[in-house]
């Protein structure tokens, strides 16, 4: 004779307290991520006929650490790359986005700084 499947009371709460955990881990770091990612105020679009590449710093917002800058081929499968990432230096990623933004400038790209609103 089969023996009947029962959860255990205990088992059962401590599941649910792993999984409300868990989730609650994952909420925060998606919503870090949506912060990290609309906060950039330092930006550039290139154009190299219909080719597009984005160069964006994301921070915190009203803080300039740490940042990362963001490198965005949105005509090849929506490529994207961090190249640089700064915890310690204020205007790191400032400098680099300014950096690949000349850089591909000097290789044919027409790049336009984004406006800032801060």
């Amino acid at each position: 004779m089969r023996k009947a499947n029962r959860l255990n009371p205990e088992t059962s709460d401590l599941n649910l307290s792993s999984t409300i955990k868990y989730a609650s881990i994952m909420l925060a770091g998606i919503a870090a991520t949506l912060i990290m990612n609309t906060a950039s105020a330092h930006q550039y679009t290139c154009q190299q006929g219909a080719v597009t590449r984005v160069i964006a710093v994301e921070h915190e917002p009203n803080q300039p650490l740490p940042c990362s800058v963001r490198y965005e081929k949105p005509d090849e499968g929506n490529t994207v790359t961090f190249p640089w990432h700064a915890n310690t230096t204020s205007g790191f990623c400032e400098e680099k986005a300014d950096y690949l933004a000349e850089k591909l400038s000097s290789n044919g790209w027409l790049c336009e700084k984004k406006k800032s609103h801060e």
